[in-house]
């Protein structure tokens, strides 16, 4: 569903989806990817894929929360009538 604001076509509102999934799932397995490697290097097999593991768990979790917060606001702001009052509208009790 196109949003009225934003002009972009259907396929690079696609796109743009896209791209923020493939970044936060980047951001939960690269880093213990990283730690994999660098353990396998210096010989501390499962101590720095654990360390790794949890930092991408951790990122990845708050840029999921940040994206879902950015989209409930704009959810919130093209969504008209939202049970305030309006100007020379009176609320009855």
């Amino acid at each position: 569903m196109q949003r009225e604001d934003d002009d972009r076509s259907m396929v690079a509102q696609a796109w743009g989806w896209g791209y923020q999934v493939i970044s936060i799932s980047l951001e939960m397995v690269v880093p213990a990817i990283l730690g994999l490697w660098i353990d396998r290097l210096i010989g501390t097999l499962p101590l720095l894929l654990i360390l790794g593991a949890v930092f991408g768990m951790i990122a990845g979790m708050v840029h999921l929360l940040q994206f879902a917060q950015r989209i409930s606001k704009r959810g919130e702001e093209s969504t008209p009538g939202n049970g305030e009052a309006g100007e020379g509208e009176d609320q009855e009790s």
